[in-house]
């Protein structure tokens, strides 16, 4: 009925051919028909040396859950400018010379990671931002610290290079003081419209291993700010808000997000509000003269250069980028060389009895 039975032969798998489903040694796995892993995890076998990744595959960090969103991660960076511009001013009237100092990076870390790339020894000072969780930690590099407390006593105006290879002694510490309280207390105001805050508390140490413990898993956001201080070389300091701390901060701001605080007036009175705080350069200017290439090469010390320039009229005042503002007459305050705004730029106003002069 179904025709003559065909013997049956039985197939033995070798390791150079496979059956599926035949009993024998395993053969090699096709490249091609491999299962691709799950989206995120690393592709065995393209591992490099040392356990990284290869190139375009991102390795997670379990130890990094969460952290800041990059939004709120923006926010903070403008405060932060606002934070820096303040602190320049601050220290610049504290120390007599001027200071430069502006945001670079923010980075989020582990409170371990952060610790293990401190020097030691260093300069490391903490203090509790009242009512927030945990501490606030500044770090000083030993040579910015050396250039501080020289202009703390006078000193730190040439641009010699200052080699201070050990811990502060508990008198430059104290020297440092006034310095540590610009750093901590130029926060609280700028962060004011996001929540009331009081710096207090504030110690120094000359290591990490000397600062309140915390959990090593613990996130950290580490903002580093180049510093230089008059004709030195620049360098980095940073501070270290632990994410328990900013917690408050960022809560603060979804509330205002939510309240209608992303609406054109909210965006335009905190944009005014920055923007006046900004310090701007302003610059008494004589105007300039032409001189001949032979006549600046012939040029030395003692020679007089005529400016050409009536004494009763007012100099210039400039912002940064050249832009005539003001007028002014030189005049002096105290020991110091000051001017005397006389108008605006282009209306010279001396008092009630002259009249308005037009250029």
């Amino acid at each position: 009925m179904f025709g003559p039975k065909l013997p049956i032969i039985p197939l033995v798998a070798t390791s150079e051919t496979a059956v599926p489903g035949a009993i024998g040694p395993a053969a090699a796995p096709d490249p091609e028909l491999a299962p691709e892993p799950p989206s995120g995890q690393p592709v065995p076998g393209d591992e490099q040396d040392g356990g990284t990744a290869a190139p375009g595959i991102a390795i997670y960090d379990f130890r990094q859950p969460g952290g800041i969103e990059r939004h709120h991660q923006r926010a903070l960076h403008l405060l932060l400018e606002v934070y820096a511009h303040r602190v320049s001013g601050g220290l610049t009237a504290n120390l007599g010379v001027p200071v430069h100092m502006s945001l670079a990076t923010l980075e989020q870390l582990t409170w371990e990671d952060y610790v293990a790339s401190l020097p030691e020894p260093t300069a490391l000072a903490s203090c509790a931002l009242t009512p927030l969780p945990g501490r606030l930690t500044v770090h000083l590099p030993l040579s910015l610290a050396g250039i501080l407390v020289e202009g703390r006593l006078g000193g730190g105006k040439v641009g010699r290079p200052f080699g201070l290879e050990r811990a502060l002694t508990d008198i430059e510490q104290k020297i440092l003081d006034p310095v540590i309280e610009v750093l901590v207390g130029e926060l609280p105001p700028v962060l004011a419209s996001l929540v009331s805050l009081r710096a207090g508390g504030v110690s120094q140490v000359a290591g990490a291993r000397f600062l309140q413990a915390v959990a090593a898993s613990e996130m950290c956001l580490v903002a580093t700010f180049p510093v230089s201080v008059g004709d030195h070389d620049e360098a980095d300091m940073s501070l270290c808000f632990q994410i328990s701390t900013l917690r408050s901060i960022i809560e603060a701001m979804v509330f205002q997000e939510l309240e209608g605080g992303t609406g054109s007036d909210e965006e335009a009175r905190v944009i005014a509000e920055r923007v006046g705080m900004l310090p701007v350069e302003l610059a008494l200017r004589f105007p300039p003269i032409s001189l001949g290439p032979m006549q600046i090469a012939s040029l030395e010390p003692g020679d007089v250069i005529p400016l050409h320039y009536d004494q009763d009229r007012p100099l210039e005042l400039v912002l940064g980028g050249g832009e005539r503002l003001l007028e002014g007459v030189p005049a002096s305050s105290g020991k110091r060389l000051a001017a005397v705004v006389v108008g605006l730029a282009g209306v010279t106003r001396y008092d009630d009895d002259r009249e308005e002069s037009l250029t």
